[in-house]
């Protein structure tokens, strides 16, 4: 079950990347449309760490000890 989530999660990312695709000017300088690739990445990343957090798959940080006088 849980793959099936992951797929379809990944699959709505796919359909929603192909929407703004569909939608930016065919006359953008490279370096806007990275700069469309770099925000869309992001936001990706954003949405898998929300949906981590959501189901409690992101272990607590391994820091180091507070040594106070």
């Amino acid at each position: 079950m849980q793959l099936i989530k992951k797929k379809l999660k990944y699959f709505e990312k796919t359909v929603k990347l192909i929407d703004i695709a569909g939608r930016i000017d065919t006359k953008l300088k490279e370096e806007e449309a990275q700069g469309i690739i770099k925000v869309i990445n992001n936001y990706s990343n954003a949405l898998d760490l929300l949906d981590d957090y959501d189901y409690n798959r992101i272990s607590k940080p391994k820091g180091s000890k507070v040594i106070r006088k």
